[in-house]
């Protein structure tokens, strides 16, 4: 038999139960008196679609009963037809839950699949900041080294706390070089005031720069390097 003739053929038995589930659904409707009955119309319709959802929910379960019944290798299974064929009645005639399931179970898969991948996007993003960072260490390392280098001789021997305070941003302790104005009145020892004009003093001698992090908002201060 050919794919064409089994997949029309599929279509046809899963028309015909959702039909018989729809005929079912109103057999029970009017047993069950109904105060505000449906037209019959809505219980074929619904009936119908359940049953159509049927593909929908044999996916979703990971089911190979479809992929057999569509199969062109012979032999016929004619077993998995008949199930194929109660799966769908049976989804036809509890049309309303059957259909309330698969909803919600397709969303909860779909909301999951979005939130992998939004956990994929925060992690490459993660990644790609833990990059982007590490390549800045590295250049501030770098500049801070050559600035270190370039004012190895520098020299404040007239000025003592202004000498402190440059020993303070040579400080090796510091890899990258950045101090932040609260770091350095502890490290010298000197008053606030003190320190802040001796920074600016040193900012307008182009010997220090004076930075603010992207992240902390906080003001850093750091030899200028090497022109």
């Amino acid at each position: 038999m050919s794919l064409t003739c089994i997949v029309v053929s599929t279509i046809v038995m899963i028309l015909l139960a959702g039909i018989l589930g729809g005929g079912i659904n109103c057999l029970q409707a009017r047993k069950a008196d109904d105060p505000v009955p449906k037209s019959i119309g809505y219980y074929f319709l619904l009936s119908i679609a359940a049953a159509f959802s049927v593909p929908l929910f044999l996916s979703l379960t990971k089911s190979e009963l479809l992929q057999n019944v569509l199969s062109t290798t012979p032999p016929l299974k004619t077993e998995d037809w008949f199930i194929l064929f109660a799966v769908c009645l049976v989804a036809a005639i509890y049309a309303q839950t059957f259909l309330e399931t698969i909803s919600k179970n397709l969303l909860q898969r779909v909301q999951g699949a979005e939130d992998s991948s939004q956990k994929a996007l925060h992690i490459a993003q993660a990644v790609g900041e833990q990059s982007l960072n590490a390549s800045e260490d590295t250049v501030a390392k770098e500049r801070f080294a050559k600035a270190r280098a370039a004012t190895a001789s520098l020299s404040a021997a007239a000025d003592p706390e202004k000498q402190k305070v440059l020993d303070a941003l040579k400080n090796p302790k510091y890899r990258l070089g950045r101090r932040t104005l609260a770091g350095i009145i502890s490290e010298t020892g000197l008053s606030r005031q003190t320190v802040s004009d001796i920074l600016a003093k040193l900012i307008v001698e182009d010997t220090v720069q004076k930075e603010t992090g992207e992240i902390s908002e906080m003001d850093y201060y750091v030899l200028s390097p090497p022109a």
